[in-house]
């Protein structure tokens, strides 16, 4: 597990009330209990702990902490990416 990783996942266990240890991270924050309210603190406490500004979507794109963290990170690679790169 990733420091990003662990970081989301004591940011979902507060959000959800739930034990980190009883988070995988591979586990969809909509399955453990996530809804529109809890979605839009998770967004808020991203945006502060990370310094970043992410996108409401993005949690439906990347739902679990393992694919989550990798979009933060900025590994991830979207089709469209790895054309440019394969053009080049």
């Amino acid at each position: 597990i990733t420091a990003i990783e662990k970081e989301l996942q004591s940011i979902w266990a507060k959000l959800l009330d739930i034990h980190p240890s009883d988070i995988q991270r591979n586990d969809n924050f909509f399955d453990l209990g996530g809804n529109s309210l809890t979605l839009m603190q998770l967004q808020n406490k991203i945006n502060n702990t990370f310094s970043k500004s992410v996108p409401l979507d993005s949690f439906f794109q990347y739902p679990s902490i393992k694919l989550y963290a990798t979009f933060l990170s900025g590994e991830e690679k979207n089709e469209f990416d790895i054309q440019v790169v394969n053009h080049k």
